[in-house]
């Protein structure tokens, strides 16, 4: 189901999965200038900053919009293919999560570029995407099942992704 959520999401494409990289790194070129510049951030490595922060909520968002829909949106299999329910949050979640991993490198070029120095606690980096992968995937077990019943949810859950992104310190001055 990943394998096939892949080729689906990037069917016809020229870029493929850049496309899915270039709006983390769009955000993050947006929010380093109004941030830098318009409200004066005074932190050293901003847009490493940002990025760090940006692309894994990026996957969060991307991860709870679709999974929440996974089972409307696959309602043709759930009636064909004897699979349980769960599988299709999990698929939305692989498969934004290979995009994620592929977006790491970026991460660490731009820590780079900007001379930010990456320290040990790096090693926590899998521990801590494993994290959010696992609260995103039960919030969104919840989600998906109560957007069967309730259509409205699709689209309460994407103001509320939205409505958190602003709520967390991800773009803000760490100060």
């Amino acid at each position: 189901m990943v394998a096939r959520n892949l080729t689906v999401k990037y069917r016809r494409s020229a870029l493929g999965v850049l496309w899915t990289l270039m709006v983390p790194l769009s955000q993050t070129l947006v929010y380093y200038f109004v941030f830098k510049y318009i409200f004066k951030a005074r932190t050293d490595f901003y847009v490493a900053y940002v990025m760090m922060g940006v692309l894994p909520w990026a996957f969060f968002s991307q991860s709870m919009v679709e999974a929440t829909d996974s089972l409307l949106s696959n309602a043709f299999l759930i009636s064909k293919i004897p699979l349980p329910l769960q599988s299709f949050p999990l698929a939305s979640w692989l498969t934004n999560l290979i995009t994620l991993f592929a977006g790491l490198p970026i991460i660490f070029a731009i820590s780079w570029i900007t001379g930010a120095t990456l320290s040990a606690s790096i090693i926590l980096i899998p521990m801590l995407i494993g994290m959010l992968t696992l609260s995103g995937y039960s919030m969104s077990l919840i989600c998906s099942i109560q957007t069967v019943y309730l259509r409205d949810l699709r689209q309460v859950v994407g103001i509320f992704v939205q409505l958190l992104f602003y709520a967390t310190p991800v773009i803000y001055d760490p100060t």
